[in-house]
């Protein structure tokens, strides 16, 4: 397991706090993206400010996350 630096906590909880706030796909379930329209009051909920850098590293989370969902999805259909 790898520590967080302290200066990233707050993006990294922010992110975790998202967790039910992802849309889907209608037919198959997939994971398409964070619906950013959860963001602001989320981070408002958890007293975590917004900036352009967290909204950077919640969109490189969000990436990341894809593509680890897409790599266990293509592994569950082999």
């Amino acid at each position: 397991m790898q520590e967080i630096p302290i200066e990233d906590a707050p993006a990294v909880s922010l992110f975790f706090a998202l967790d039910t706030q992802w849309r889907r796909h209608a037919m198959t379930g997939e994971r398409l993206g964070i619906d950013y329209s959860a963001i602001r009051p989320t981070a408002e909920l958890h007293d975590i400010a917004l900036s352009p850098r967290m909204m950077s590293d919640l969109q490189t989370m969000e990436a990341a996350a894809l593509a680890q969902f897409a790599e266990r999805d293509r592994h569950r259909t082999r």
